[in-house]
């Protein structure tokens, strides 16, 4: 959105995912800036993630996956969530749908 591709909400929602669980496991946001809004952004277009040290590498990988800032790049669908090592040992059947 910030270099005024088209808005595909979609992958929004995949990011949003991917900042919501950072957020849970660490405590704080993936790309706020500590000196305002301009550096947030530059954070986000640059992929600059701030460093996780509380979560696990595969819970890692998994948010990278989620918050990579081209959509075309991000994980996109349900089947990658499941099958991503992070997501192993979750019983998927236990989902009343």
């Amino acid at each position: 959105m910030f270099n005024h591709d088209e808005f595909d909400a979609f992958a929004c929602d995949w990011w949003a995912l991917g900042v919501a669980i950072f957020a849970m496991l660490e405590g704080y946001l993936p790309f706020e800036g500590r000196s305002g809004t301009k550096e947030t952004i530059r954070n986000i277009q640059n992929f600059n993630i701030r460093r996780n040290r509380k979560a696990s590498e595969e819970a890692s990988s998994f948010i990278r996956l989620l918050l990579n800032f081209k959509p075309a790049q991000r994980m996109r669908n349900v089947r990658s969530l499941r099958n991503h090592e992070w997501m192993s040992g979750f019983d998927w059947s236990s989902i009343a749908c």
